[in-house]
């Protein structure tokens, strides 16, 4: 009984990063497809790049690449 747990507990730890890796891929990919490609950023970025992990809404993507064109326009006026 023990033995089966411990069995268990190990397939799931071992699962568990492939899950959410696949769940971050469908977010990133849905937000994609709602606004298009973000510019300097490609897909796989998205995903695995640890800069946008914290990043899961498309609000929260919105709100990224708002800061990255403002800090962009302000570059380009210095």
């Amino acid at each position: 009984m023990i033995q089966n747990f411990w069995l268990e507990l190990l397939i799931i730890s071992c699962a568990a990063p492939l899950l959410a890796h696949h769940f971050r891929t469908e977010q990133m990919a849905k937000i994609c497809r709602k606004i298009g490609p973000p510019r300097n950023i490609s897909f796989w970025t998205m995903v695995f790049h640890p800069r946008y992990w914290h990043l899961w809404s498309l609000r929260q993507w919105e709100a990224q690449f708002a800061r990255q064109e403002d800090a962009e326009s302000k570059s380009r006026r210095d």
